[in-house]
């Protein structure tokens, strides 16, 4: 007894829609042009891209990683919390009379306390992941990571002296007004 021969795509039987696999709205092939009826010299020539936007926000739970562990461990040895405050967090007379610039980066990833951390964290996860799936990787940590050195340079403009700011939040406001930006409509 022979096997009946499988149905192959060439059938001229037509395929029911559920047949069918589905395809990703990123993978169909471009809808034909309105314009171009087939005359030589109308076809207008489609520039392909080899751009892919991520499926994961890599760079997000990077981040938050990053920022939870640096935090775990100010936590747990209250000693390297001092010294970390003290050499690594924003403060004005350190970043604009000593030169400290690297304070304006490493602040970004220290926190005053536990609501503060998973607050920004919660935000970074509800807005990077969205964000960086639109934008790219790449993208999205330059948004992150300028956003937060503005913040910072900010912060050391504007503050008294003696004060000592740390925290994600120019990073985090950052992504929220990109967020804002890309979703709402014109004229809105």
């Amino acid at each position: 007894m022979t096997p009946s021969p499988s149905p192959t795509p060439h059938d001229d039987r037509p395929v029911h829609p559920l047949e069918r696999k589905p395809v990703h709205p990123l993978n169909r092939p471009p809808a034909p042009d309105p314009g171009d009826d087939g005359a030589p010299g109308t076809q207008i020539a489609k520039v392909e891209f080899a751009y892919q936007r991520p499926k994961r926000a890599r760079v997000t739970m990077a981040l938050i990683v990053i920022n939870l562990a640096i935090f775990a461990l100010t936590f747990i040895a209250p000693a390297f919390n001092r010294e970390l405050l003290l050499n690594a967090a924003n403060q004005p007379i350190a970043v604009l009379d000593a030169g400290e610039y690297w304070r304006l980066f490493t602040a970004m990833f220290l926190h005053a306390g536990l609501a503060h951390v998973m607050l920004n964290m919660l935000a970074l996860y509800s807005l990077g992941t969205v964000l960086e799936i639109r934008f790219g990787h790449i993208r999205f940590a330059l948004i992150y990571l300028l956003g937060g050195l503005v913040g910072s340079v900010l912060s050391a403009a504007l503050n008294a002296p003696m004060t000592f700011s740390v925290g994600a939040s120019g990073a985090v406001f950052a992504v929220f007004g990109r967020k804002q930006r890309t979703c709402t409509p014109i004229g809105a």
